[in-house]
């Protein structure tokens, strides 16, 4: 507590902004720790589920269209399941008297605006899940630098103590000594911190963003061989 003391505004000011870095980047890590849990686990559910139907659609009439889930794959596999119904009935009335008793189709064209709406939805449940790392990885990358500039500036103050004073007392290196400590302490644990949190979010969100990948093209394949004229 002593060598804040001898802090000046200057290294108070830079010790502030790193304090507010820090308190910003750890709720974001607390919030998308808790996020990133529940969407695995819901994801993980809904593929175990998923995977156990025949018909691509069945969990969407029976429980998972009002279902409200974080999930980007549950969003995609929502998205998908409108989007189909929409073409198969535009199909069904646009086309002549179909045989009675057979299925309404779409066309491989469709299908692949099927794709492609899709992959919109995931490009953007990806974005959102982004949106806040840009944070994490400004703190790890300014934090470091803003303790380099209390460490110089530090230093400039303890010379300009040193040439006042006429000597190297340490009454006259202390406020420079301690800004020079203090901000460079306070800077690397910000720092660090957001650094791996960015990384660990980083290496999370991309193996998400494969299972989204892997689970439009399982998706798919099931309305292919459902849905799709041959």
């Amino acid at each position: 507590m002593g060598s804040f003391i001898h802090v000046d505004i200057v290294g108070i000011i830079i010790i502030i902004v790193l304090t507010g870095l820090s308190v910003y980047g750890w709720a974001i890590f607390l919030h998308k720790l808790k996020l990133l849990r529940a969407i695995e686990k819901g994801s993980t559910v809904f593929l175990e589920k998923f995977r156990r139907v025949v018909e691509p659609t069945a969990l969407f009439r029976e429980n998972y269209s009002r279902l409200e889930d974080p999930s980007p794959l549950i969003k995609i596999y929502k998205g998908g399941c409108k989007e189909l119904d929409h073409l198969l009935k535009a199909s069904e009335t646009g086309s002549p008297v179909a045989l009675k008793g057979t299925l309404p189709k779409i066309s491989i064209l469709e299908l692949e605006s099927l794709q492609k709406m899709l992959q919109r939805i995931a490009s953007e449940e990806m974005m959102n899940l982004e949106k806040s790392l840009s944070v994490l990885a400004t703190a790890s990358s300014v934090s470091p630098l803003l303790g380099l500039l209390g460490t110089v500036w530090g230093i400039m103050v303890a010379f300009i103590g040193i040439s006042r004073k006429g000597n190297a007392s340490i009454a006259a290196v202390a406020p420079g000594v301690a800004v020079a400590l203090i901000t460079t302490v306070i800077g690397l644990l910000v720092a660090i911190p957001a650094l791996v949190a960015y990384n660990f979010f980083q290496t999370r969100i991309n193996t998400l963003s494969l299972k989204t990948d892997n689970f439009i093209s399982e998706f798919l394949g099931g309305v292919e061989r459902k849905y799709v004229i041959r």
